[in-house]
């Protein structure tokens, strides 16, 4: 692997992947040496990853989604309904897909192949991080502000309480109950769901 930026890792069985800033490699002898999984999406900066099975989905900057069933071999784009291509973030759970974008959240309950943005979406404008407990699933956006949804996107509610507000939520983690948000000054917790 060229030296480049690393922006994500994901995990598929014993295949480790790194989306970087000129497409996908990959390992399959725990890092050692890395291969390029970039047939079709070589040269495009990839920041975001989710796995569903032994599905890889990448989003980048600027051309959407991508997937992969193949271990890297082959991708395919699934931007259909998507109205911004710059993918910040996805997150997968039984209810179905979430993307935030530069410019929206969307869902999805068809494996990305149709997006719809949410129609709340001037409550959660642009999600940062996402996080999901069984059906319920968590977002951040940038200015610090936490929502949740039981329903898959029909409604959010804000929670997160005591976040300094416009500090930036990087990453949200659950663990034993507990969240957990990462931001530009250090990581907070909530024992209570992100109530407080």
């Amino acid at each position: 692997m060229p030296k480049s930026s690393i922006q994500n890792l994901a995990v598929i069985g014993t295949t480790i992947f790194a989306g970087t800033i000129d497409g996908v490699y990959k390992s399959d002898n725990n890092g050692l040496n890395w291969i390029p999984a970039n047939s079709g999406i070589s040269g495009i900066s990839i920041i975001s990853f989710a796995t569903d099975g032994a599905d890889l989905y990448a989003g980048s900057e600027g051309y959407g989604i991508f997937v992969t069933d193949d271990n890297g071999i082959t991708w395919t784009q699934k931007n259909n309904g998507l109205g911004d291509l710059y993918i910040k973030e996805i997150e997968i759970n039984s209810g179905g897909m979430y993307v935030g974008t530069s410019n929206g959240t969307y869902s999805s309950t068809t494996s990305g192949s149709v997006w719809n943005l949410f129609a709340n979406n001037v409550v959660l404008t642009i999600a940062t991080a996402f996080v999901s407990i069984g059906t319920t699933v968590y977002a951040a956006d940038d200015n610090s502000y936490i929502y949740v949804t039981n329903d898959t996107g029909a409604t959010w509610t804000q929670i997160g309480s005591g976040l300094p507000w416009s500090i930036g939520v990087e990453d949200l983690l659950e663990s034993a109950g507990t969240l957990f948000a990462a931001t530009a000054i250090g990581i907070y917790t909530s024992a209570d769901f992100g109530i407080t």
